[in-house]
């Protein structure tokens, strides 16, 4: 707070907005001030946005905790609140771990540092300190699901979905541990990819170990398709935002790569908007709340179709429909559906309410989730974190996963800072108009080079080889974890009262991500214009014929669809692709 000299607060000064004296305002003399916080707030140049960035993030681990009542016959809920399942998971995350120390090289043991349990909805619920790890819950899809598949066991189990955060890591550099307990004079130092490394080895050692005690056994952690892999990038902590130049970057470099991006995740994950071709407009699983960039955009042309009326003020609507009257260019760009006209929409967006207005029907379940980036409220409880939202990520056990996942999204943000706007709009289009640009092109584009370890994880995941095929190879990473799943069930042994329902699992999320069931759920997305519509250059050049196929649609059919220009309902060519030449001499 900035006291004027007469001891009162500077109504320039955001804080004003917490006191007595601005609540006894009248809307209409509060809104001059408001407007003032937001334009300070949008600065490019004030001291929480300009400078270089200075990366950080956090990680959200959504899993389910399963407790087997036999052994383990605690109830679920105590007095305060707290989830029996919060409570185990806390207590094997408050033991001491090793680590090594990134300054003195030398191994510690160390405590992480942990928020108190503590009884918490992620609606409505306490804000935790973001300077230590939280373990919080999380509602997630698993309970019908196991009630059909063990019908006579599933009153024997209660099952507890938690979310495990992180706190505050610097992506440069290490992480000060503030541990006075521990013997390194650095207390001690380490990255963030050891740190979660580390909670990751702890799960495992808690919950995955086949050497617990028969009383140790009663719980087991899984992960399904209805968890998710959540990552936060921020620019230093809740003090400081991203410019809003990198912001638009990412979202455009983002939906310029979203077919790329899918080739990485679980099938799951991968969603789209049929509403181009007449389809519906919803995710392809109910369990998974996971709206892509394109949709938006998408359902944003389905509605432009509609019209507005004259006698709306244009102040009144969200972005891009409020600058229609000012900007023919734009509403042209709004009733388009092709990846260049989106980023234009995108790339010509003026504050960060402007992003906002254009995820508003999704805002919390978009991939890429920025309604954190929001002006502080002074006085409430619950301040925005300055953070972006990476959500399409599955729940995973194996820290290898998550690692390879941020890595890939702090080289995209630093990506993002190194270009300006205009040159990103150039990158984007040449990626759109390239038929052959392909997931292993999007990693090479970030700065990952074929020797990082992230480049050959994905490289796996996509099932390709860089040499030829040995006795026990496996084929892809799904298959591979499948394999070490089913051998960790056969280690635990068949009497062991989770042994079916890991079986269960992991063939799920083998059927889930293995390369053949992504790249048919990616051709689907595209057929029904999930990806938006292209040149007669590229669809002629990125499929051959026996690739043009989806539900019984004449090939022609879905040809003329995807080609630019064209509207539900508009009469197709039997060869939408022909030649423009042969067009000619015809």
């Amino acid at each position: 707070m900035n006291p004027s000299e007469s001891g009162k607060l500077d109504p320039n000064d955001p804080q004003y907005e917490s006191s007595e004296e601005f609540k006894a305002l009248s809307e209409k003399e509060q809104e001059p001030l408001l407007d003032n916080w937001q334009r300070q707030y949008d600065d490019e140049e004030s001291a929480s946005v300009a400078g270089p960035l200075d990366l950080t993030l956090g990680v959200e681990i959504e899993c389910v905790l399963l407790q087997n009542k036999l052994i383990d016959s605690r109830l679920p809920l105590n007095e305060q609140e707290i989830w029996l399942g919060q409570e185990v998971i806390h207590a094997a995350l408050c033991k001491p771990m090793k680590i090594v120390c990134g300054k003195c090289c030398d191994v510690h043991e160390w405590q992480l540092p942990l928020n108190e349990v503590g009884g918490e909805w992620l609606e409505g619920g306490c804000e935790p300190n973001y300077d230590n790890w939280t373990v919080g819950t999380d509602l997630l899809h698993v309970k019908t699901l196991l009630d059909k598949a063990f019908i006579p066991d599933f009153d024997k189990f209660n099952e507890y979905g938690l979310e495990v955060r992180s706190r505050i890591l610097h992506v440069a550099g290490h992480n000060i541990k503030a541990d006075q307990r521990s013997d390194c004079q650095y207390r001690p130092e380490i990255s963030y990819q050891d740190e979660i490394r580390a909670v990751y080895e702890r799960l495992h050692e808690e919950f995955l170990n086949p050497n617990l005690s028969a009383e140790e056994k009663a719980w087991r952690l899984f992960s399904n398709h209805s968890c998710g892999l959540h990552v936060h990038i921020g620019n230093g902590g809740p003090h400081r935002r991203l410019p809003l130049r990198v912001v638009k970057n990412i979202l455009n470099l983002h939906l310029a790569n979203e077919r790329q991006i899918d080739n990485l995740h679980s099938s799951t994950r991968i969603d789209g908007s049929a509403l181009l071709t007449g389809g519906p407009h919803q995710p392809n699983d109910q369990e998974v709340k996971n709206c892509p960039e394109s949709s938006h955009f998408i359902k944003m042309a389905d509605r432009a179709k509609i019209g507005l009326p004259t006698s709306i003020d244009p102040d009144q609507l969200r972005y891009p429909a409020n600058q229609f009257s000012r900007n023919r260019s734009i509403e042209q760009d709004a009733r388009s559906m092709n990846i260049p006209a989106w980023n234009r929409i995108i790339a010509s967006a003026k504050t960060l309410n402007d992003l906002h207005d254009i995820h508003w029907d999704a805002m919390k379940w978009c991939v890429v989730n920025i309604s954190h980036t929001q002006r502080p409220v002074a006085g409430e409880k619950k301040q925005p974190k300055q953070t972006i939202e990476f959500r399409q990520a599955v729940g995973t056990l194996d820290y290898t996963e998550t690692l390879a996942w941020i890595d890939v999204l702090v080289k995209l943000v630093k990506y993002a800072d190194s270009k300006s706007p205009q040159n990103v709009l150039e990158i984007c289009e040449n990626i759109w108009m390239s038929p052959m640009w392909s997931t292993l092109d999007f990693l090479d584009m970030l700065g990952l080079k074929k020797k990082d370890e992230t480049f050959k994880h994905y490289k796996h995941v996509l099932g390709l080889r860089s040499r030829a095929a040995q006795y026990g190879d496996f084929d892809h990473f799904a298959a591979e974890s499948f394999a070490k799943e089913l051998r960790l069930a056969e280690t635990f042994g068949r009497e062991d009262f989770f042994y079916e329902i890991m079986k269960f699992f992991a063939a799920m999320k083998f059927g889930e991500k293995r390369p053949d069931t992504v790249n048919q759920r990616i051709h689907e997305k595209f057929m029904t214009g999930g990806y938006g519509q292209f040149e007669k250059t590229f669809l002629r050049n990125f499929a051959h014929d026996e690739d043009w196929y989806y539900d019984g649609v004449p090939k022609n059919v879905l040809q003329g669809r995807l080609l630019v220009g064209w509207k539900l309902h508009d009469p197709i060519p039997d060869d939408p692709l022909a030649d423009p030449e042969d067009d000619e001499d015809e």
